[in-house]
């Protein structure tokens, strides 16, 4: 015997949240290997930034800053509010041929690159930039 069922009585679908960010937010969060159930030794995150901004991007970098006490993370970020949660800012520039100039940031240094990240050099973007380094 075989039942009849209005669409009305099938399940609904919940809504789907954005996979990516959810991964990245997770893997931030319990700093495994999806194939590994072993915790890794260093974390490398590129552009673990894309297509977040604002509070996300926030509760990122305190993800990533309390990895850090923990384990190794290296981050690749264009966001400043990830950046300002780093122990340690780098950076990277590329020049003609393929040489790669790197340079570890010092705290005024950092307070420079931060303001450029946000949109600008003068005097708010480094308040600003100084205040998210001082958390």
């Amino acid at each position: 015997m075989s039942r009849s069922r209005s669409s009305t009585s099938r399940r609904r679908k919940a809504p789907r949240r954005s996979n990516s960010k959810w991964h990245r937010i997770r893997a931030c969060r319990c700093g495994r290997s999806p194939k590994s159930p072993r915790p890794v030794g260093t974390l490398v995150f590129d552009e673990v930034d894309a297509g977040i901004g604002g509070a996300v991007a926030q509760t990122i970098g305190r993800s990533l800053k309390r990895l850090g006490k923990e384990r190794q993370v290296l981050c690749v970020t264009h966001l400043p509010q990830v950046a300002a949660s780093a122990d340690a800012q780098w950076s990277v520039a590329k020049s003609a041929g393929l040489k790669i100039r790197l340079q570890r940031l010092d705290r005024a240094a950092r307070i420079e690159e931060l303001a450029r990240m946000l949109g600008g050099a003068e005097t708010t973007a480094r308040k600003h930039a100084a205040e998210l380094l001082d958390g």
